[in-house]
Parts: C-alpha cells; sequence; structure tokens
C-alpha cells in the first residue's frame, strides 16, 4: 500500500488540509515550568517561529447538573521557517501539526521524532496516557447533487422503505488493529454548515482518527514504530473509502 507521502504526490488535488500526532504523557510524568524553554532551546533551530495559545478543552463532568467541565489551557507553540509544521506543547501534551499543504510523511514523521526526542531528553520519561494519528479531508464538489455511491465505498444503506433521495448524512466507524494496539475511528459525514439545503455543492469530510486502545503499554522508544504503522493502517483505511472515481478526481491537479 502506497504511503501518504505517495498519495499526496499521485493526487495533485489531494483533499488533505490537516495532519496531527498527538501525544499525551502519563500523570506521573515530571513537568516544571522550566520544561517549555529547555525544549525550545533543543528545537529552535528547525523551529524558530514562537508565540502562544490557549485551547478550551473538557475535563469530563463538573458535577453540577452533569455539565461538562471546560477549562483554558495554555500552550507554546514553535513553527518551522516555512510554516508547514508546527509543535504545540502544552502540560505533559505534544502535538504536531502540519496544515494544507502537506509536506510529505518523511518530512512530517521526521518532526514528530525530533520533537519527541527533544521531549524525552528532558522529561525522562516513558510513559504515556495517549497517542493518536488523525488526517482531517475536505473533498470538494462542485456539482449540486451528493455522489455517495460513485465516491464512496463507506456510505449509508437506506434499505428498501426509506427515500433514496438524501441531502446530508454522516457516518461513523471504528476499525480494530490489534498488531498496533489500535482502534481507527473514521467519520465520513456532508460539509453543508447547519441548514443543508436540496442544491448546495456536494462537499464532504472525512476524518481518520488512529489511536492507541492501551497506551501505556507503548514506550516512548517504540513510538516511531508505532506511528509507521498507524499511518500505513490510515493510508490503507483511506485508498478503501475511495472510488476510483473520485480517485481520477484527485489525480486531476
Amino acid at each position: 500500500m502506497d504511503s501518504v507521502i505517495s498519495m499526496v504526490e499521485t493526487y495533485p488535488n489531494s483533499p488533505l488540509v490537516e495532519a496531527i500526532c498527538d501525544i499525551n504523557f502519563a500523570d506521573s510524568t515530571m513537568w516544571d515550568p522550566t520544561t517549555i524553554g529547555l525544549f525550545y532551546e533543543k528545537i529552535n533551530k528547525d523551529f524558530p517561529n514562537k508565540s502562544t495559545m490557549t485551547r478550551r478543552e473538557c475535563e469530563g463532568m463538573s458535577g453540577e447538573g452533569c455539565e461538562a467541565l471546560v477549562v483554558k489551557k495554555e500552550y507554546a507553540t514553535f513553527s518551522s521557517s516555512d510554516e508547514k509544521i508546527k509543535i504545540i506543547i502544552g502540560d505533559k501534551n505534544l502535538i504536531v501539526q502540519s496544515l494544507k499543504p502537506y509536506p510529505s510523511w518523511k518530512s512530517f514523521s521526521t518532526s514528530i521524532i525530533q520533537a519527541l526526542t527533544a521531549l524525552n531528553s528532558i522529561l525522562k520519561s516513558t510513559e504515556l496516557s495517549g497517542i493518536r494519528l488523525y488526517y482531517y479531508n475536505i473533498i470538494e464538489d462542485s456539482t449540486k447533487e451528493l455522489k455517495i455511491g460513485d465516491f464512496f465505498n463507506l456510505k449509508p444503506d437506506t434499505g428498501t422503505q426509506l427515500p433514496k433521495k438524501i441531502i446530508d448524512f454522516i457516518i461513523g466507524c471504528e476499525f480494530p488493529f490489534e498488531s498496533n494496539n489500535a482502534i481507527c475511528r473514521t467519520t465520513l459525514t456532508t460539509n453543508l454548515g447547519d441548514n443543508p439545503q436540496e442544491g448546495e455543492p456536494a462537499n464532504y469530510t472525512l476524518g481518520i482518527n488512529y489511536f492507541a486502545k492501551n497506551p501505556e503499554k507503548i514506550v516512548s522508544r517504540e513510538i516511531p514504530k508505532w506511528i509507521e504503522i498507524a499511518h500505513n493502517d490510515i493510508i490503507q483505511i483511506f485508498e478503501g473509502i475511495i472510488t476510483d472515481s473520485l480517485r481520477k478526481k484527485f489525480e486531476r491537479g
């Protein structure tokens, strides 16, 4: 199976708009206020542009009416000179992100390992609480008719009693990859806004979220192998979902 770098180079009109590797370290990890500064010293040659950002995250339930407890977390961000790859780092959390245009799997994975190696040399930690590789695609179609069966092998089955015309849909599947201790959560949906209307351009989003089922079983030295297998499994899922008709669409740059 071809890799993502081959996919992007083979498909001049690739739908990939964002790739993320998200690594969370165990609660027992020793993390102090100097960690981010020490980390920047190790990666600033390749990631010189720095800034900060605030993210709103859900941390379970507040206990008051079972409402989600949303907290604000501060992160430091370090970008490459060409802005193609960004490292986002916060308390026990390392994120490596690439936005469109995606450079290549080789470039992206090298940045992941570089960031992880730098952080591990500071933390001396080998325990994880989470790791995932996520690919987000937007598939644009100028026609005003859903081409679900023409474009995708993953599609809704309406049986014999329901109407055949669909103007909006969402499909989610989880595929196990036991050899890599992983689950691949795949979501395919239309991208039509809050009030989809018949006759709108038929655009779609395809999210492939590949994560460790038992991250505590993965130590840091095993991460390069884990993400390489994850990447290949993601390509298997992507290529299995799209049809030859959609491949031809991606091949037209």
